[in-house]
């Protein structure tokens, strides 16, 4: 008996958890859909087409001073240190909600290109000890990626996945953060990513 019920709550808990981890659609509009997951809604996950070449918006993507032009919760970014053309060490002041303090991000961003050469992925790692500690709370987690993959010469679906540290405010705030900030990020990259600026600047190791 006591085999059966530890049995039964093994899969119980194998059950939990992978509700746990479940996707949950929260936004599906003009193409662009957002997904969340974690207890305290601390992961999304934005999906969306751009009428433009990879290249277009691999260019973009290394435009860092546009970067407070459309992505949401962005204030202000710099590269601290450039180890190669495909390797960076950002600073990023992310402007929270009413109720909360900025806060700094000093990350990594990784250019990859995938084996098959016709989809790029940007891993993104939070590293809060690269540099001494200044006056702004310093997010210890913000670990995720954008993949672009292409879809035909002047179409490419893009992929904005973080997942970041659990947060004490109302859940009300962080569902209405943790949905704003990709839906504008997207929407803000897809305006910007069409500019003739973009339409003819290439990345040379791609």
């Amino acid at each position: 008996m006591r085999f059966i019920i530890f049995i039964f709550l093994f899969i119980f808990s194998l059950g939990s958890n992978a509700q746990e981890t479940a996707w949950l659609s929260k936004y599906d509009k003009n193409g662009l859909r957002v997904f969340v997951r974690g207890k305290k809604t601390n992961e999304y996950k934005a999906e969306l087409q751009v009428e433009a070449g990879i290249q277009s918006c691999l260019a973009l993507m290394q435009d860092i001073d546009v970067h407070t032009h459309f992505m949401g919760a962005v204030k202000e970014i710099g590269i601290l240190k450039q180890y190669t053309n495909q390797h960076f060490l950002l600073r990023t002041i992310i402007g929270m909600p009413f109720t909360m303090k900025d806060q700094e991000l000093i990350s990594e961003a990784i250019f990859k290109v995938m084996s098959n050469k016709s989809s790029v992925k940007v891993e993104i790692k939070a590293k809060p000890n690269a540099i001494p500690q200044g006056d702004f709370k310093r997010m210890n987690i913000a670990d995720g990626f954008w993949l672009f993959e292409k879809l035909a010469d002047n179409k490419t679906k893009i992929t904005y996945q973080l997942k970041f540290e659990e947060s004490n405010a109302p859940n009300w705030l962080v569902n209405y953060f943790v949905l704003d900030s990709p839906i504008k990020t997207m929407t803000g990259f897809a305006k910007h990513v069409i500019k003739d600026k973009y339409k003819t600047m290439r990345v040379e190791w791609l």
